[in-house]
């Protein structure tokens, strides 16, 4: 389960709610985690942290920590 935070952004994407950045007492947050709301009463059920692309040169592609932002779900894919 992700940390309690606040100022992030949640999304739903099919079946899936997605939660990205955030803060908590100083601290921003740029994970991406996931919930398979089709696994909401199964006994196995469980957030999934999402491991982001590396690019050609081997850097992780992923946004630098944020809180109040906006993420848009449009054409099955999420655009911050």
């Amino acid at each position: 389960m992700p940390a309690g935070r606040y100022g992030h952004t949640l999304n739903i994407l099919g079946s899936k709610i997605y939660i990205f950045g955030g803060q908590v007492e100083g601290y921003f947050f740029n994970d991406l985690v996931s919930f398979d709301l089709n696994t909401l009463q199964s006994p196995g059920n469980r957030w999934e942290v999402m491991i982001p692309d590396r690019g050609a040169n081997g850097r992780v592609l992923t946004p630098p920590p944020r809180t109040n932002h906006s993420v848009v779900t449009w054409q099955d894919k999420l655009y911050m």
